[in-house]
């Protein structure tokens, strides 16, 4: 079910229990001892020097995600993420000039074996034996082919060396995920070990080959299979998200379309990673304890020359139809009901409204739906609400996830649901629970604050989504003096 509303996605993370009530001095005071510098090649770097353990959360996001690609690149964002951790000329190599014409043969082979793999689909459905045969014949030799080239290869490659180095040095948190909006690369390291994720994360940045992509295609529809297919909420989310968004950049699969996966090739890849990949769009945020002017120069040394990209075009895409939808998916699996409402992108004033709001309906035992709803009527086992959803950087939902109750159908809990609603748009939320959720919030927020991990990451996220990092700041104000 769709309507309209308006709200936002996650915020809270931060403090100390010396700073007042709030939490205000403690932020005002870590705001004040935050640094960002732009080099010369548009590459942000925001630093903060905590003098906590000598430990630093290093955070590095481009301005890239499934939003960017194409209806025919679908997907690629994220495979591209499975890519720069299979290293680069210097890394996961024991000979790039020997190993560079097998990765070029497997290139070039990989594109005939798909060609003919579309023609053997072709002949297929127009029931040609003899096409069948030819393009059967001619998968196999290819297959074959790239089997050869493939083992060649491997006895060049060093894999996951870059995971090895990493721990080498004290890693802890190494990883990576795409969204819809962007992706982040993350690690903690020895804040004495920071010049080595320099040396190593400039290189991918700027010099990663792509090896075994074919291979890693193959990974990723599996991966497809087990977390979608095969998978009844989640193929009922994609089709709903595909229902609710049509050709907007948030209605396509971030995993990919089996078909899409099925075909990447490795150029496409290439053209996202030169094209997205620049220091003018990506920000890297250092939090814990280090010495910020040897830190500044290190990300000099390593990062200055990594190449600017140009101006890349983002036009808004056309909004999505506001409308009721309505999408049922009969399959074997537990069975689980989504509600949505659109809400407005990141900075908007609604956003943290509709934050708190989610909080009062859904967070924790004392929430108006969980206690009425999974408590005393005992119409659901299970009621979350998830804002931001499924990115930020443009219009969005207020998505409600409930599981019924044995013997409860959707129309009963879905009908207690805007029941429920419904009262809070005619009388609003009680000061009681509004304070109690700001409180947890504020806490929340000041806790989240203690992790130089948690603080990068969102350091890093507000700004590279806004331009400007102190809007994180900013959203605290707003949602304190929420009435």
């Amino acid at each position: 079910m769709l309507n309209n509303l308006e709200a936002r996605g996650p915020l809270y993370a931060a403090l100390d229990n010396s700073a007042s009530s709030d939490g205000s001095d403690l932020f005002d005071s870590i705001e004040k001892k935050i640094r960002l510098y732009t080099l010369n090649n548009g590459l942000q770097i925001i630093m903060l020097d905590q003098e906590l353990a000598p430990v630093s959360a290093l955070y590095i996001k481009i301005l890239a995600g499934g939003s960017d690609e194409t209806v025919e690149t679908a997907g690629i964002a994220h495979m591209l993420e499975h890519m720069l951790f299979k290293g680069t000329e210097k890394i996961g190599t024991r000979d790039y000039d020997a190993e560079k014409k097998y990765l070029e043969l497997i290139q070039s082979w990989s594109r005939h074996l798909d060609r003919w793999r579309k023609k053997l689909e072709d002949a297929k459905a127009s029931g040609d034996d003899q096409r069948i045969k030819e393009a059967e014949s001619k998968v196999q030799l290819w297959k074959y082919r790239l089997q050869l080239a493939t083992k060649e290869a491997a006895r060049f490659r060093i894999p996951e060396e870059d995971s090895l180095l990493y721990s080498r040095h004290g890693q802890r948190g190494y990883n990576a995920y795409t969204s819809r909006d962007l992706t982040n690369y993350q690690i903690q390291l020895p804040s004495n070990r920071i010049e080595v994720w320099a040396a190593i994360e400039s290189d991918r940045l700027k010099n990663s080959v792509f090896r075994e992509f074919y291979t890693e295609r193959d990974v990723v529809a599996e991966e497809r299979r087990m977390r979608v297919e095969n998978k009844a909420s989640s193929k009922l989310m994609e089709n709903f998200l595909m229902e609710i968004y049509g050709n907007h950049p948030y209605g396509k699969p971030l995993i990919g379309p089996m078909k899409s996966i099925e075909y990447f090739n490795k150029k496409d890849a290439m053209d996202f990673y030169h094209k997205y990949y620049s220091p003018n769009n990506a920000v890297i945020a250092i939090t814990g304890d280090f010495d910020p002017d040897f830190v500044l120069k290190v990300v000099k040394k390593h990062f200055g020359s990594w190449k600017q990209g140009g101006i890349i075009e983002r036009p808004n895409p056309e909004e999505p139809r506001r409308r009721a939808v309505t999408v049922d998916l009969k399959e074997k699996g537990s069975p689980v009901m989504y509600l949505a409402w659109f809400k407005p992108a990141l900075m908007h004033p609604d956003n943290i409204r509709l934050e708190v709001l989610a909080s009062i309906l859904a967070d924790g035992q004392e929430s108006i739906l969980v206690q009425k709803l999974v408590q005393e009527k005992k119409l659901a086992t299970s009621i979350r609400i998830y804002t931001g959803f499924p990115g930020e950087r443009f219009t969005n939902l207020f998505f409600i996830s409930a599981i019924p109750a044995p013997d409860v159908d959707y129309d009963t809990l879905e009908k207690a649901i805007q029941e429920e609603l419904q009262q809070i748009r005619e009388n609003g939320v009680s000061q009681q629970h509004l304070q109690k959720v700001q409180k947890k919030a504020l806490s929340d927020f000041a806790f989240g604050l203690r992790s130089p991990s948690q603080l990068a990451d969102l350091l890093s996220y507000y700004q590279i989504m806004t331009g400007d990092y102190k809007s994180l700041f900013r959203s605290y104000e707003t949602m304190k003096e929420l009435t």
